[in-house]
């Protein structure tokens, strides 16, 4: 039996349905930088390109949807304002698992690094934490520890999708690239 709902079409084309982050991918080819620079232009990941972060970083447990949309929709190059991408995540999300114990904190639950600056402060979110994770910083440097001094802080966005829709609005005018 052949079913002609939604279902049907995303296991014939493998797509995946956007829930999360409508606006990344409505937009996603007005980002000023991108109508530019070619290199800048937004450019997904495969299903399968996702199931190899999934694989590696969350043991081949589901990633929040909203992190596997924004892999699918730009993860190879975001054209947003967040430096990182397909081929970096899971040496950044590894990297930051290995540092932070060093600076005593414990980081057992799997994450995805999504932005770095400098190779010393990171935003990630925690893979096990539903759907629309919270965004958190963390330094592997002192000199990049927030204001009290705390090493892991959550961002100022309650959640990834908050996170993202910010940075669809920076790279709309062509901020922060």
């Amino acid at each position: 039996m052949i079913w002609w709902n939604w279902q049907f079409w995303v296991l014939v084309y493998k797509i995946m349905i956007i829930e999360y982050l409508k606006s990344y991918d409505e937009k996603k080819f007005e980002f000023k930088h991108g109508k530019s620079t070619p290199e800048l232009r937004v450019k997904p990941c495969t299903l399968e390109e996702i199931q190899e972060i999934r694989d590696f970083l969350n043991y081949s447990n589901p990633m929040p949807k909203a992190f596997e949309e924004f892999l699918y929709i730009g993860g190879k190059v975001t054209g947003l304002p967040l430096d990182i991408e397909f081929r970096t995540i899971k040496g950044w999300s590894e990297y930051v698992k290995a540092e932070m114990p060093k600076r005593g904190v414990k980081m057992d639950r799997p994450i995805a690094v999504f932005h770095q600056l400098e190779g010393c402060f990171f935003v990630c979110i925690y893979l096990d934490e539903g759907d629309n994770p919270v965004p958190w910083n963390c330094s592997t440097d002192p000199e990049f520890d927030n204001d009290e001094g705390e090493k892991v802080w959550k961002s100022p966005f309650k959640t990834f999708k908050e996170l993202i829709d910010e940075m669809v609005k920076l790279a709309l005018v062509g901020q922060g690239i």
